[in-house]
């Protein structure tokens, strides 16, 4: 994860890093905004960098913990080396009252987010759904849920 550099201010936006560029006397304003490129070309390196070497799913994802992951393949049968990895996760998003879990897909492309979640009111029910999405469906007998 990338860290900010705590001693310099970070601004809100494009147009305000510009407006202060701008600001600059001219022969100035030329060397920050080619530095203030160089430092966005070698954020988009790092950033893609860890989103192309992921293969499992991070500690978080949209910001929230993740419990549980596994190996999960939309088909029966599917080749697992024909496509990317897709896991099975199961995080906890403890700001939400309603529903504070969410059992969702990942695979690399996705980075830091998940996609077709399905949210749940407790654990036992979110634990339930993972482990049945995991293909751990005999593991547990009979769900108690319909899903």
């Amino acid at each position: 994860m990338m860290k900010k550099i705590f001693f310099v201010q970070t601004p809100a936006s494009w147009d305000e890093l510009q407006g202060r560029i701008d600001s600059l006397p001219p022969g100035e304003k030329n060397i920050a905004a080619l530095h203030a490129g160089m430092a966005w070309n070698i954020a988009c390196d790092i950033h893609n960098a860890e989103k192309e070497n992921m293969t499992r799913p991070p500690e978080r994802l949209n910001g929230h913990r993740v419990l549980a992951s596994a190996p999960y393949h939309a088909q029966l049968g599917a080749d697992p080396e024909s496509a990317p990895e897709n896991f099975i996760v199961l995080v906890s998003m403890p700001d939400n009252d309603l529903t504070p879990f969410v059992v969702a897909h990942w695979n690399p492309g996705a980075a830091y987010t998940w996609h077709n979640g399905a949210y749940c009111a407790d654990y036992d029910n979110a634990l339930e759904l993972f482990v049945i999405r995991a293909g751990g469906r005999y593991l547990i007998g009979e769900p108690r849920y319909n899903y």
